[in-house]
């Protein structure tokens, strides 16, 4: 009888271990994914690239950036950083935020 659940209880360590992959792999493909997303998002809309801080700086001492603040990279930006959060990478709070 011990023998028995002993073996039975080895089975479900194995459907455990089976579950615990599946669901790191699926973690793993979203996390691609909204990596993905991010990077779309950037090589789309060039100028939501980086932290958008020192450009700031510029544009509110006169300098003029052709499309820096425009509709698309706001979008971009903010759609981007979400995804890069979502995916676990490292964002900084103060540059995307401020230049949103």
């Amino acid at each position: 009888m011990r023998a028995e659940r002993l073996a039975e209880g080895a089975q479900g360590l194995g459907v455990l271990a089976g579950g615990v992959a599946l669901a790191w792999a699926v973690h793993f493909s979203f996390a691609l994914l909204f990596a993905a997303a991010a990077l779309g998002c950037v090589v789309a809309v060039p100028h939501s690239r980086g932290s958008g801080l020192p450009a700031l700086l510029a544009y509110l001492n006169g300098v003029k950036i052709r499309g820096f603040t425009s509709s698309r990279v706001l979008v971009a930006k903010f759609v981007g950083t979400a995804c890069a959060v979502g995916s676990g990478l490292f964002c900084g709070p103060e540059g995307p935020i401020i230049h949103i």
